[in-house]
């Protein structure tokens, strides 16, 4: 039996099924669990804020639910860009530039418009040494960040695809649109859905983008459509080579060191690059602690690249398992902690039992 009340209402001592029926069906009403048959209820009218979310505000809550991507400005200060930028120049010759056959353009409206064709890539750049690989190491467990990535993706999330480096020169190819819920097939994608279940937000493949050069509306780059995170159907193809309802696309304008967060479910891309200097950006993808999309983390850190980090940006590349399995967790300034110790008699069981100290 409980007791409830909200508001001026108060409900009588009835079973617990009953009274938890009754609460269900009254408007904007929503029963909370609190411990054993203890319960509290809350209204929640229209317009009411219950406040942040796991590091998210009330509008960015909001906006990602709605858009599917979340622009963060200013994440990296211009000092930090122009380091993140000087050590680009430093290392040009680790970069190397997609062509055919595997460029990122097959329709025309997405292709070149000029000598540059493909864009430049390297995946070095977490291994440059001393300060021209932190500015990218940093990102990993940015504390601007760590508390967005805790409400977008969950504790313990992780490094997904090796990150990677872009540079669109001018007159570069675009990146016509890909990811969506939905596959050009009608096929569901699991493994890059975003879902919301009580409150909570869960990106199976969340991307960062941090813009390191500016980026204006006639500029060309990065373009998404927004909503297509809930789309049930796919893409059309009238719509991917941008021959009819280009007004679904959104284009945000960027200052470098700003940052974009994006489910991979929300259809985007790049359009061919228009702007009179180079685009750069890094780009990185995560998931939270018990998926996988990308294989990279099979091949195991070297010990010299995990020397250059710090414990946070470690914890973030660990490979795929659960967060009561003794795995580091970042508290939202990005300090890395186990929240809850595995019993040391259970560790000892499982390696009796497996040889090993986990399942």
């Amino acid at each position: 039996f409980v007791f409830c009340s909200v508001g001026a209402l108060t409900f009588r001592p009835c079973p617990f099924l009953y009274a938890m029926s009754v609460l269900a069906r009254l408007s904007g009403t929503v029963a909370r669990r609190a411990s054993g048959l203890c319960h509290r209820a809350y209204q929640e009218g229209p317009g009411s804020s219950p406040g942040p979310v796991a590091g998210l505000t009330p509008e960015e809550r909001y906006l990602f639910d709605l858009q599917g991507f979340l622009v963060l400005r200013g994440v990296l200060s211009k000092e930090e860009v122009a380091q993140a930028n000087a050590a680009i120049d430093k290392h040009r010759s680790d970069f190397l530039e997609r062509g055919q056959p595997i460029c990122n353009s097959s329709l025309p409206a997405w292709a070149s418009r000029g000598s540059y064709k493909g864009r430049l890539e390297t995946g070095q750049h977490l291994l440059w040494p001393g300060l021209d690989g932190k500015p990218f190491r940093h990102m990993l467990a940015h504390p601007k960040v760590v508390p967005k990535l805790h409400g977008l993706v969950g504790l313990g999330y992780r490094l997904d695809h090796l990150p990677v480096l872009l540079i669109q020169r001018p007159g570069c190819e675009g990146d016509q649109l890909h990811g969506g819920r939905i596959a050009h097939s009608g096929r569901f994608n699991r493994e890059l859905a975003y879902d919301c279940t009580e409150g909570t937000m869960h990106n199976n493949l969340l991307a960062l983008s941090l813009a390191l050069t500016d980026t204006n509306p006639a500029d060309g780059g990065f373009i998404i459509i927004p909503g297509s995170h809930k789309a049930n159907f796919a893409c059309p193809p009238s719509i991917q080579a941008l021959e009819q309802h280009a007004e679904v696309l959104a284009q945000p304008s960027l200052a470098a060191g700003d940052v974009v967060l994006f489910s991979e479910a929300t259809a985007h891309g790049a359009l061919p690059w228009k702007g009179r200097s180079e685009r750069r950006l890094a780009l990185y993808r995560f998931t939270s602690a018990t998926m996988a999309y990308g294989r990279g983390y099979m091949n195991a850190w070297s010990e010299a690249a995990l020397q250059l980090m710090s414990p946070a940006e470690q914890a973030v590349l660990q490979s795929p398992y659960g967060t009561r399995l003794d795995r580091p967790v970042l508290a939202e300034d990005g300090t890395p902690a186990v929240p809850s110790p595995r019993s040391p008699a259970k560790v000892d069981f499982d390696r009796a039992v497996f040889g090993a100290p986990y399942f």
